[in-house]
């Protein structure tokens, strides 16, 4: 009987072992795997993996066409818009607006407080001044900007792609929001309102 009883123990006992031996040789092959092919898709810099770098660039930088290699603001696009093609539309409807001495349109916030692009674009920059007031500054063309100030919620970010007319931010009423557009960083003065347009005179 006790020769019996060792003879089950020791069989037990080898299962048990050659269970975890399995095992061990098992994921130790899916380790050395992964790793073998790890190593060859990060170290190699064949076509195969160009590709499917450019690709996942492409996945998260939907606008990276528009811009040249070396610049966040630089058009390359050859639809671009140009000076010519430019369709200022007023930011906030039913806004009581004026344009001061200094090319600045200045929008009394009434009602209606829904601010939107003056025109299509890329978002370049949103934030806060030093004086707590968020600005959005959007560039519609290689030399062309717009930067809005004074604005309550902003609906967008840096990056994004922005339409003419879309809803980007929102105004409190009885606030003044100011528009400001730039060529070339210079400020664009000769601006003038009629109804929903602006105007830039030349």
């Amino acid at each position: 009987m006790e020769k019996k009883v060792l003879i089950l123990s020791i069989k037990k006992n080898e299962i048990i072992q050659q269970k975890r031996k399995i095992k061990r040789n098992y994921l130790f092959n899916l380790s050395f795997i992964f790793i073998c092919l790890f190593t060859l898709l990060f170290s190699s810099s064949n076509s195969i993996f160009s590709n499917i770098k450019s690709n996942m660039v492409q996945i998260y930088n939907p606008v990276n066409s528009l811009y040249s290699d070396n610049s966040d603001i630089v058009f390359t696009n050859s639809n671009a818009l140009n000076k010519d093609t430019l369709n200022f539309i007023v930011p906030i409807k039913g806004s009581n607006i004026e344009v001061d001495s200094n090319g600045t349109i200045v929008m009394n916030v009434v009602s209606y407080i829904i601010v939107t692009s003056i025109e299509s674009g890329i978002v370049e920059e949103t934030g806060i001044t030093n004086d707590g007031i968020k600005y959005i500054k959007i560039r519609h063309n290689a030399n062309v900007y717009s930067l809005i100030e004074n604005v309550d919620i902003i609906g967008i970010n840096k990056l994004d792609t922005v339409k003419s007319g879309q809803d980007i931010a929102t105004a409190k009423v009885g606030d003044k929001v100011y528009l400001q557009i730039f060529k070339d960083d210079n400020k664009i003065t000769n601006l003038k309102i009629d109804q929903n347009k602006i105007i830039w005179e030349s």
